[in-house]
């Protein structure tokens, strides 16, 4: 009985050591683009003189472009 206890703990704790570690070695990055971002999104597109498209059809090196520069410009609207 000793034994399957044992092996059933390790079968969990495993897993749960592989969350914790990506947990804290991982970054996790989420960004939202809404209805509320459109304001900064076209200034940005104004002041970089960028094409307006849609945010979604921007290539992923001009929407981290975005992001970076919406970092240094906080909600003022």
């Amino acid at each position: 009985m000793l034994t399957r206890f044992r092996a059933g703990s390790a079968l969990f704790a495993v897993p749960l050591l592989f969350v914790l570690m990506a947990g804290c070695a991982g970054r996790v990055e989420y960004r939202s683009y809404g209805p509320a971002e459109e304001p900064y999104y076209n200034q940005w597109v104004v002041e970089t003189h960028h094409d307006h498209v849609d945010y979604e059809h921007l290539s992923k090196r001009d929407q981290k472009n975005y992001w970076r520069w919406r970092h240094d410009h906080p909600d003022r609207h």
